[in-house]
């Protein structure tokens, strides 16, 4: 399945995954690591995305 995700992705779009493990399988993308368990943001770092994704949302949200 992770293979298939990654080669069947739509041209030019953004593949988010998150997986305990790849099961061998090579990706050319870019790797995180979170340095908590079970946490991708830091406390200190939510008000910063927050107000980052603002625009983001509420362009989803109008209509």
């Amino acid at each position: 399945m992770i293979k298939f995700a990654l080669e069947e992705r739509p041209q030019g779009s953004q593949l988010v995954l998150a997986t305990g493990s790849l099961h061998g399988v090579e990706l050319s993308g870019r790797e995180i690591n979170p340095e908590a368990k079970e946490q991708l943001l830091r406390a200190d770092q939510y008000e910063v995305v927050r107000e980052h994704m603002l625009p983001f949302m509420n362009a989803v949200l109008e209509d």
